[in-house]
């Protein structure tokens, strides 16, 4: 992935909905979860993508498993604000 000039599809499906995210009003807003990913191409005859993410819940200390690992598309599907793909 790192090899080419495009950005890779998991990035330019995130790029392509940050534009509708709404500002933050105040600094409550901030205060939501924290989240972390782990995108991992599969070495496979038709390689692909899979997607793991962990929550931290503001005032928490632990990160706790949310999703995954998982194909990109399910990932997508599931956690894409807006029409379905």
């Amino acid at each position: 992935m790192r090899e080419s000039q495009e950005p890779p599809p998991f990035l330019a499906a995130f790029m392509s909905f940050e534009p509708r995210a709404e500002p933050i009003q105040s600094p409550d807003q901030a205060a939501d979860a924290e989240y972390r990913y782990r995108v991992q191409l599969v070495p496979a005859p038709e390689p692909h993508l899979q997607v793991q993410c962990w929550r931290r819940i503001p005032g928490g200390g632990s990160w706790n498993p949310r999703c995954g690992p998982m194909p990109l598309a399910a990932f997508l599907q599931r956690f894409l604000p807006g029409d379905p793909l």
